[in-house]
Protein backbone atom coordinates (compact mmCIF):
# COMPACT_ATOMS: atom_id res chain seq x y z
CA UNK A 1 0.00 0.00 0.00
CA UNK A 2 1.25 3.57 -0.85
CA UNK A 3 0.93 6.05 2.22
CA UNK A 4 -2.69 7.31 2.39
CA UNK A 5 -4.56 3.97 0.77
CA UNK A 6 -4.68 1.69 4.03
CA UNK A 7 -6.79 3.71 5.61
CA UNK A 8 -9.72 4.67 3.64
CA UNK A 9 -8.95 0.84 2.38
CA UNK A 10 -9.45 -0.53 6.01
CA UNK A 11 -12.78 1.40 6.30
CA UNK A 12 -14.81 0.77 2.98
CA UNK A 13 -13.26 -2.83 3.33
CA UNK A 14 -15.77 -2.80 6.60
CA UNK A 15 -18.35 -0.59 4.85
CA UNK A 16 -18.75 -3.56 2.29
CA UNK A 17 -19.22 -6.05 5.14
CA UNK A 18 -15.75 -7.53 5.59
CA UNK A 19 -15.62 -8.46 9.04
CA UNK A 20 -12.29 -10.86 9.23
CA UNK A 21 -9.14 -9.34 10.30
CA UNK A 22 -7.31 -7.82 7.74
CA UNK A 23 -3.59 -8.11 7.97
CA UNK A 24 -0.88 -6.36 5.85
CA UNK A 25 1.78 -4.91 6.45
CA UNK A 26 3.81 -1.99 8.25
CA UNK A 27 1.46 1.17 6.45
CA UNK A 28 -1.36 -0.49 8.25
CA UNK A 29 -0.15 1.07 11.68
CA UNK A 30 0.11 4.46 10.23
CA UNK A 31 -1.77 6.74 13.03
CA UNK A 32 -4.39 7.88 9.92
CA UNK A 33 -5.87 4.20 9.75
CA UNK A 34 -7.44 4.47 13.08
CA UNK A 35 -8.06 8.54 12.84
CA UNK A 36 -9.92 7.74 9.73
CA UNK A 37 -11.25 4.37 9.92
CA UNK A 38 -12.13 4.87 13.43
CA UNK A 39 -13.52 1.96 14.98
CA UNK A 40 -13.26 -0.23 11.64
CA UNK A 41 -9.13 -0.18 12.11
CA UNK A 42 -9.65 -3.12 15.14
CA UNK A 43 -8.84 -6.16 13.85
CA UNK A 44 -6.21 -5.15 11.96
CA UNK A 45 -3.23 -6.93 11.86
CA UNK A 46 0.18 -5.73 10.66
CA UNK A 47 3.97 -6.15 10.96
CA UNK A 48 6.53 -3.73 12.15
CA UNK A 49 9.78 -3.24 14.22
CA UNK A 50 7.96 -0.80 16.62
CA UNK A 51 4.75 1.48 17.19
CA UNK A 52 5.41 5.11 17.54
CA UNK A 53 3.72 6.73 20.20
CA UNK A 54 1.17 8.93 19.27
CA UNK A 55 0.58 10.72 22.96
CA UNK A 56 2.17 9.13 25.67
CA UNK A 57 5.37 6.63 25.88
CA UNK A 58 3.65 3.62 26.90
CA UNK A 59 1.41 3.07 23.60
CA UNK A 60 5.48 1.59 22.60
CA UNK A 61 3.89 -1.46 24.37
CA UNK A 62 7.71 -2.78 24.99
CA UNK A 63 9.80 -1.85 27.97
CA UNK A 64 13.03 -0.86 26.05
CA UNK A 65 10.60 1.09 23.41
CA UNK A 66 8.75 2.82 26.63
CA UNK A 67 12.25 3.35 28.21
CA UNK A 68 13.69 5.23 25.44
CA UNK A 69 10.37 7.49 24.20
CA UNK A 70 9.90 8.46 27.72
CA UNK A 71 13.48 9.83 28.06
CA UNK A 72 13.26 11.63 24.94
CA UNK A 73 9.99 13.20 25.90
CA UNK A 74 11.71 14.18 29.37
CA UNK A 75 14.12 15.65 27.11
CA UNK A 76 12.95 17.48 24.01
CA UNK A 77 9.68 18.12 25.78
CA UNK A 78 7.61 16.11 23.46
CA UNK A 79 7.02 12.93 21.36
CA UNK A 80 9.32 11.48 18.60
CA UNK A 81 7.91 13.12 14.78
CA UNK A 82 9.24 9.93 13.51
CA UNK A 83 10.96 6.76 13.58
CA UNK A 84 14.26 7.99 12.94
CA UNK A 85 15.04 9.09 16.48
CA UNK A 86 14.53 5.26 16.54
CA UNK A 87 16.57 3.69 13.81
CA UNK A 88 19.28 6.21 14.77
CA UNK A 89 19.88 4.85 18.80
CA UNK A 90 20.21 1.01 17.56
CA UNK A 91 22.41 2.18 14.15
CA UNK A 92 24.50 4.28 16.65
CA UNK A 93 24.87 1.69 19.19
CA UNK A 94 25.31 -1.21 16.44
CA UNK A 95 28.44 1.06 15.22
CA UNK A 96 29.69 1.63 18.78
CA UNK A 97 29.65 -2.73 19.18
CA UNK A 98 30.87 -2.83 16.26
CA UNK A 99 33.92 -0.42 16.66
CA UNK A 100 34.49 -2.06 20.09
CA UNK A 101 34.61 -5.27 18.30
CA UNK A 102 36.77 -4.22 15.96
CA UNK A 103 39.44 -2.40 18.23
CA UNK A 104 39.17 0.00 15.82
CA UNK A 105 38.33 3.01 13.94
CA UNK A 106 38.93 1.52 10.57
CA UNK A 107 35.74 1.61 8.75
CA UNK A 108 36.78 -1.61 7.10
CA UNK A 109 37.16 -3.23 9.96
CA UNK A 110 34.29 -1.77 11.45
CA UNK A 111 31.75 -3.39 8.70
CA UNK A 112 33.54 -6.78 9.24
CA UNK A 113 32.98 -6.63 13.10
CA UNK A 114 29.25 -5.82 12.36
CA UNK A 115 28.99 -8.89 10.58
CA UNK A 116 30.32 -10.74 13.13
CA UNK A 117 26.80 -9.39 15.63
CA UNK A 118 24.68 -11.77 16.26
CA UNK A 119 22.47 -11.12 18.78
CA UNK A 120 22.26 -7.73 19.69
CA UNK A 121 19.27 -6.67 21.14
CA UNK A 122 17.80 -2.83 19.87
CA UNK A 123 14.70 -1.26 20.20
CA UNK A 124 13.42 -2.80 17.09
CA UNK A 125 14.73 -6.52 17.76
CA UNK A 126 17.42 -8.58 17.95
CA UNK A 127 20.05 -7.92 14.78
CA UNK A 128 21.68 -10.40 13.47
CA UNK A 129 24.39 -9.66 10.41
CA UNK A 130 25.74 -12.63 10.42
CA UNK A 131 23.54 -13.89 6.61
CA UNK A 132 25.85 -11.00 5.25
CA UNK A 133 23.63 -8.93 3.00
CA UNK A 134 24.04 -5.83 5.84
CA UNK A 135 20.28 -6.27 7.21
CA UNK A 136 20.57 -7.20 11.10
CA UNK A 137 16.96 -7.30 11.27
CA UNK A 138 15.20 -10.71 9.98
CA UNK A 139 11.85 -10.31 11.60
CA UNK A 140 9.58 -7.84 12.41
CA UNK A 141 7.12 -8.31 15.29
CA UNK A 142 3.05 -8.44 14.48
CA UNK A 143 0.47 -5.36 15.96
CA UNK A 144 -3.07 -5.93 16.30
CA UNK A 145 -5.69 -2.75 16.30
CA UNK A 146 -7.98 -3.04 19.21
CA UNK A 147 -10.14 -0.31 20.89
CA UNK A 148 -7.89 1.82 19.25
CA UNK A 149 -4.96 0.99 20.29
CA UNK A 150 -1.90 -0.73 18.50
CA UNK A 151 -1.11 -4.28 20.82
CA UNK A 152 1.48 -7.30 20.35
CA UNK A 153 -0.29 -9.65 18.80
CA UNK A 154 0.82 -11.86 21.38
CA UNK A 155 -0.42 -10.22 24.14
CA UNK A 156 -3.99 -9.62 22.36
CA UNK A 157 -4.24 -13.54 21.73
CA UNK A 158 -3.44 -14.32 25.59
CA UNK A 159 -6.20 -12.13 26.54
CA UNK A 160 -8.52 -13.75 24.28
Amino acid sequence: CHHGQPAPMVKQSRANGIDCYIIGEQSLGAPEVKDVAGAAADGVVYGACFVMPQTEPSEAGIPALVDFFQAYLDRFGKMCASEVAVRCYDGMYLLKAAAEKAGSTDGTAIRDALYTITDYDGLQGTFDFSIGAGEGLTESRLYIIDGGKDILLEDYLKNQ
